[in-house]
């Protein structure tokens, strides 16, 4: 588990560092920013930054300003 956090920093800011932190760690863990898991190749170097509530109304047709019902419901 992990836990940072970078004062005056932004959104932006905070996935960056994460990113970096997580990279770094594995390149000392694993001796490389890649890992073999269950027979999938990760890259850890390559982060795809998806928006949540794009990602909710694709999935789900749910959008951001939906009734708290919707959200359940669904």
């Amino acid at each position: 588990m992990l836990e940072v956090y970078q004062a005056y920093s932004d959104c932006a800011g905070m996935m960056q560092l994460t990113e970096e932190l997580v990279t770094t760690l594995a390149k000392d863990v694993l001796g490389r920013p890649q890992s073999n898991i269950n027979g999938k190749e990760i890259d850890l170097t390559k982060w795809e930054r998806i928006s949540f509530a794009k990602l909710m109304l694709e999935q789900f047709d749910i959008h951001p300003n939906d009734e708290p019902g919707t959200w359940i419901a669904n």
